[in-house]
C-alpha cells in the first residue's frame, strides 16, 4: 500500500504541475497569437498603403524612394516582431514536453492507478508534433526575416532616377 500511496503522490504533484503548465503556456499562446494577428494586419495595411503611395506619388521619384525606404523598414520591424513571438511558441512547449517527458516515464506505474494517464500520451505526441512543425516554422520564418533586412539594405542603396 505504500507504493500505492507514493505513486498516487507523484501523480498529483506532476499531474497539478503539468496542469498549471498547461494552462500558463495556453495563456501565453494567446497572446501570442493576438499579437502575431494584430501586427500581420499591421503589416498588409503598411503594404497596401505602401503600393497607393507609390502609384500616387510617381511624378516624384525622391519622395517615393524617401518614403520606400521608411515603410520597408517599418515592415521589416513587424515582421521581425512577428518571427521572434512565434519562436516563443516553441519555448513555451519546452516545459511541457519536460513534464510529459517525466509523465511518461511514470506512465506504466501511474497506469495502475489513474485511468486518465493514457490520455496524457496523446497530449504528449500531439505537443512534439506541434513543437516540431514550430521548429520547421521558426527556421523558415527566420530565412524569410534575413531576407527582409536584404530587402532593406537593398532599398537602402536605391537612388532616385
Amino acid at each position: 500500500m505504500n507504493l500505492k500511496k507514493s505513486a498516487k503522490e507523484i501523480g498529483q504533484t506532476v499531474g497539478k504541475a503539468a496542469v498549471d503548465s498547461v494552462i500558463k503556456a495556453g495563456q501565453k499562446l494567446l497572446q501570442i497569437v493576438a499579437f502575431v494577428e494584430k501586427n500581420t494586419i499591421v503589416a498588409i495595411k503598411m503594404a497596401t498603403k505602401m503600393l497607393a503611395f507609390i502609384k500616387k506619388s510617381m511624378k516624384f521619384p525622391e519622395k517615393v524612394f524617401k518614403a520606400v525606404r521608411a515603410m520597408v523598414a517599418r515592415l521589416a520591424k513587424v515582421f521581425r516582431l512577428i518571427v521572434t513571438k512565434v519562436h516563443e511558441v516553441m519555448v513555451i512547449l519546452n516545459p511541457i514536453e519536460t513534464i510529459l517527458q517525466v509523465i511518461d516515464r511514470l506512465k506504466m506505474m501511474l497506469q495502475l492507478i489513474f485511468k486518465w494517464i493514457t490520455q496524457v500520451s496523446g497530449i504528449s505526441n500531439g505537443v512534439k508534433k506541434a513543437k516540431a512543425l514550430i521548429k520547421k516554422s521558426v527556421k523558415m520564418l527566420k530565412a524569410e526575416a534575413k531576407q527582409v533586412t536584404e530587402l532593406v539594405k537593398e532599398v537602402n542603396k536605391l537612388k532616385p532616377a
